[in-house]
């Protein structure tokens, strides 16, 4: 039975937090992750007593795995791993504090170079770290213009990647489209379409969908993606529409004004063709002002 040291017992929490991280909600992902690293973050500060402490370490420390041996742990993880088996801790003594470890830099300037080869780019910084062990101008130049995580670069952490990712395409994913599609039946009075996805998930423009965008007067831009230009731009122009009419509504008189309102209600009400219905209205009209 493994000893229950210190790191041992924040393991057995860690754990908790790690299952409870993989089956909570989305809203709640953040919380649990936060109180993962909390714990990791407190386990790097006890040292280990025995072996399986540090190893305790190493699978916290990465998740099982699931994420790389990089970070601002990873010097005290490998000093303790030196100190273990009776051996120096190489190239590790030029760390500034605060800073980043040479053995990081190395790391991400394989990752740099992989990242220029899917861009297409030639013209790297050549420097990374500067004598503070911060990020270089000439970097940060670069990562601004080609839009480059720096906690992937130097810790080869994805999650901001993986956000980003997923703010950018939710707004396509099948359970956001379900949900404008039921919105816009609800408010229609019809029956929601059932929509059909690729083999990548992604919602299949079919005839059914056009129909149904059709009958229930729903724009398919924002229906299929989010995107309310269109609406911006028919509320924009229906605005001035109304304005101008409100402006020429202004110069009547109130019995040109009232004839108008009845005009309007025969349209709406009484189902009179718009033709028919402004040509009585004009012809009333004329016959007021010429009284």
């Amino acid at each position: 039975m493994t000893e229950q040291t210190p790191i041992q017992q924040m393991f057995r929490e860690w754990k908790a937090v790690h299952t409870e991280a993989r089956t909570c909600p989305d809203e709640d992902s953040e919380a649990t992750t936060e109180e993962m690293v909390r714990i990791e973050d407190a386990m790097l500060e006890v040292p280990s007593v025995t072996a399986a402490d540090f190893a305790a370490k190493v699978i916290a420390y990465t998740s099982y795995g699931d994420f790389g041996f990089t970070g601002d742990g990873v010097d005290r993880i490998m000093r303790e791993a030196c100190e273990l088996v009776g051996e120096p801790a190489k190239g590790l003594e030029d760390v500034c504090t605060g800073g980043v470890a040479r053995h990081t830099e190395v790391i991400a300037r394989r990752r740099l170079e992989q990242f220029a080869q899917w861009i297409g780019r030639e013209d790297l910084p050549e420097r990374l770290i500067d004598a503070d062990g911060a990020p270089t101008d000439e970097l940060m130049a670069f990562v601004r213009e080609e839009e480059l995580c720096l906690d992937w670069l130097f810790l080869g952490d994805v999650k901001p990647l993986a956000m980003a990712y997923r703010k950018q395409h939710s707004a396509h994913a099948l359970p956001t489209v379900k949900e404008r599609v039921r919105l816009v039946a609800e408010r229609a009075g019809i029956e929601p379409v059932a929509l059909e996805t690729d083999d990548d998930g992604a919602v299949l423009l079919t005839d059914e969908l056009m129909h149904f965008c059709e009958r229930a007067d729903a724009d398919l831009g924002w229906l299929a993606s989010g995107d309310v230009s269109k609406m911006l731009d028919a509320y924009r122009k229906r605005e001035r529409e109304t304005k101008k009419f409100a402006g020429k509504a202004a110069q009547l008189s109130q019995a040109e004004q009232s004839a108008l309102v009845f005009t309007l209600r025969l349209i709406l009400e009484g189902g009179l063709k718009l033709d028919d219905a402004m040509q009585t209205y004009t012809r009333v009209v004329e016959e007021q002002r010429a009284a």
